[in-house]
């Protein structure tokens, strides 16, 4: 008995790539949409001095003005940045919401 072997035409091969490509299109595509990043911030503004640090960036909208740069860049172009300012009263509270993962950026001092 004699085995044959079948191999893939060039029509099954492009059909095969093709539908792969379409899949991995589909799973791109959907990360292609705006992602929002919430950045928490974490300041002692009403009972220390770190008025350079925290409110004033603010205020003044620095975070915006500098991501706006950041976001002409390919990496960064999908991506919406929110910004959740907390005003704390002592240290300990931004220390531990940046230990908790929930502030990216604290700001204490004395």
């Amino acid at each position: 008995m004699e085995r044959t072997r079948s191999f893939p035409t060039r029509t099954t091969t492009t059909r095969k790539m093709g539908a792969a490509l379409a899949f991995i299109g589909v799973l791109t595509g959907a990360a292609a949409h705006a992602e929002t990043v919430t950045v928490g911030i974490g300041t002692q503004n009403t009972t220390t001095n770190t008025v350079t640090g925290g409110i004033m960036i603010e205020k003044l909208g620095l975070m915006d003005k500098y991501l706006a740069e950041l976001k002409k860049t390919p990496k960064y172009k999908d991506i919406d940045f929110k910004f959740d300012w907390q005003n704390f009263t002592s240290g300990p509270p931004v220390t531990n919401g940046m230990v908790a993962n929930k502030l990216q950026i604290g700001m204490m001092g004395d």
